[in-house]
């Protein structure tokens, strides 16, 4: 027996004082109605209404159950109808996870859009460097940039980011700029740990393809922020997607060396649990996040 449905049928016929009646408001019939009565009856142990062929009262334990049953009742309604606005208005709250310095440097100007083009969103951005359990963190949907997305997440491939190798003017002043990949060989490096495992580098120049022995990782962070300010200090080279060093290459902090060969994009995938009852806020952020991190 559906009960929310149960206590519906039991407070239409305590407000009608009528089997018949009670149960025409809501289509049913006197046989259902009087069934749906017994049932709950029986589900609590207790009688709910007093019957004589002439009156239909409550008890006082009915009297109780009426009065609750009308705020559960009441609640259920305000929810459905929440989920139904829901379901037709971009509105509501998405929270939205991603790395660090991809969430500040790259994100803010598309959620900034989005926040104009749908003033009553609420976007609550958690950017961390560690992992991210869509249901465990109550996150409706998150950015992975490289790397490998939780199990069991649906994943939606949006771009890819270039990847360059940067240094500080004073670190190439000091130990010099590499011509060419095999040059790296004794260069120090800034390495971030959510990139790409350790081992050669691959880079591709017209159909040439070299897969050059990195630099020593003398320093190692899962915080791409930390990397990028010990590069500008001149502690190293620094492998990143281009977009998160933009202002240190705009003042001249950093510079891109080897620029005429590519390195290996990075991915940048949106990943949430489940397409079922996804609120509209959450599907319109995904389509405009598709098409401005491209």
């Amino acid at each position: 027996m559906d009960r929310l449905k149960a206590l519906e049928i039991f407070s239409s016929v305590a407000i009608h004082g009528s089997f018949v009646r009670g149960g025409e408001a809501l289509n049913l019939s006197k046989p259902a109605t009087t069934k749906a009565i017994q049932d709950l009856e029986a589900l609590l142990g207790v009688r709910l209404l007093q019957r004589t062929t002439r009156s239909l009262s409550l008890t006082a334990v009915g009297r109780d159950v009426l009065e609750r049953a009308s705020g559960l009742l009441a609640s259920f309604e305000e929810l459905a109808a929440i989920s139904s606005l829901s379901a037709r208005e971009v509105s509501g709250t998405v929270r939205l996870a991603a790395p660090t310095a991809y969430g500040a440097r790259r994100m803010t100007g598309p959620l900034a859009s989005f926040a104009a083009k749908y003033p009553k969103v609420r976007i609550e951005l958690h950017t961390t460097e560690d992992e991210v359990d869509l249901i465990e963190d109550r996150v409706d949907l998150g950015v992975w940039v490289g790397g490998e997305l939780p199990l069991g997440s649906i994943p939606r491939c949006i771009g890819l980011e270039a990847v360059g190798l940067f240094a500080a003017p004073a670190y190439l002043e000091r130990c010099g700029t590499p011509l060419d990949p095999l040059g790296l060989a004794g260069h120090d490096e800034l390495h971030y740990v959510g990139s790409t495992p350790l081992g050669p580098w691959r880079f591709t120049r017209d159909d040439v393809v070299v897969d050059a022995p990195p630099p020593r990782p003398w320093l190692s962070s899962n915080n791409e922020e930390t990397l990028v300010a010990a590069a500008v200090h001149g502690a190293g080279l620094l492998r990143l997607p281009e977009c998160l060093v933009a202002p240190e290459l705009s003042s001249g902090r950093l510079v891109k060396i080897l620029a005429d060969w590519q390195l290996e994009p990075l991915s940048v995938q949106l990943a949430y649990s489940s397409r079922r009852g996804q609120p509209l806020a959450v599907r319109k952020l995904i389509e405009h996040l598709a098409t401005s991190l491209q």
